[in-house]
């Protein structure tokens, strides 16, 4: 069974059906980000167009995921290094 997710975005509402089961919650909370983000893009940047607050959105979203990315790629290879570093210093104790 389909659920709606509902935003609004510059007075005009949207809904969107959403078949994923049990990620509900994690769409409508995405939803809820870009409805926010709009919000907040949309009075710095008075007097644009919403297209360019959409893209301007976008690219705000691209660049928040990017920096998640590269912290989470940064985190794994930390998490690699000292787990090598560990198992060598397992390893030489056995001899």
């Amino acid at each position: 069974m389909d659920e709606l997710i509902k935003i609004e975005l510059f007075g005009s509402a949207y809904s969107f059906a959403f078949r994923a089961r049990g990620k509900i919650d994690r769409a409508q909370a995405a939803a809820t980000y870009v409805v926010e983000q709009v919000e907040r893009i949309g009075k710095l940047s008075k007097g644009r167009g919403h297209l360019d607050t959409m893209i301007l959105v976008a690219l705000n979203i691209a660049d928040d995921y990017l920096t998640i990315k590269d912290k989470y790629e940064r985190l794994i290879n930390e998490v690699e290094n000292r787990s090598n570093v560990l198992i060598q210093e397992i390893q030489s104790r056995k001899v």
